[in-house]
C-alpha cells in the first residue's frame, strides 16, 4: 500500500468515524466531558480517547477576519495525540482547501459534544420550569 493509499483508507475511516460519532452522540449513546481547554470536550472509549475542539483563528493584518478551526483528534491510552482531522470555516484557507462538508458535519459533531458536556438539555428544562412557575 503506498502512502497515498493509506492516506485514502485514513481520511475515509476518520470520516466514518465523525458520522458514527454524531448518530451515536445525537442517541445519547455517546457521553462528552469538558476540559480545562475552553472549547474541547472529551468522549473515551475502551482503549482511545477523542478530542473535539473548535478554536478561533484571527489574523494581525485584518482584525475583523476570523475563522474557525475545529479538529477531532484521536488519543490513545498514553494521552497522545494519534491523528488529527481539520476544518476551517473558511474556504480557500489551509484547512480547507475547498470547503466540504467536513466543517458542516465537525461543527455539529462539535455542537452536540458541547450540548452533551454541559448537560444543556438538563439546564433549559430547569429554567423552563423555573419560569412557569414565576
Amino acid at each position: 500500500m503506498t502512502m497515498v493509499d493509506e492516506k485514502s483508507v485514513i481520511d475515509e475511516k476518520l470520516s466514518h468515524l465523525v458520522g458514527a460519532l454524531l448518530r451515536k452522540t445525537g442517541e445519547g449513546k455517546v457521553s462528552w466531558k469538558p476540559t480545562v481547554n475552553d472549547g474541547e470536550f472529551l468522549a473515551g472509549f475502551k482503549r482511545y480517547v477523542v478530542s473535539i475542539r473548535q478554536s478561533v483563528l484571527r489574523f494581525e493584518d485584518d482584525i475583523s477576519q476570523q475563522e474557525y478551526l475545529i479538529e477531532l483528534s484521536l488519543l490513545n491510552q498514553d494521552g497522545k495525540v494519534m491523528e488529527t482531522k481539520a476544518s476551517s470555516s473558511k474556504q480557500g484557507s489551509i484547512w480547507a482547501p475547498s470547503l466540504s462538508n467536513d466543517y458542516e458535519y465537525l461543527h455539529e459533531l462539535f455542537i452536540l459534544a458541547r450540548r452533551s458536556a454541559y448537560n444543556v438539555a438538563e439546564g433549559l428544562d430547569s429554567l423552563l420550569k423555573e419560569l412557569e412557575s414565576r
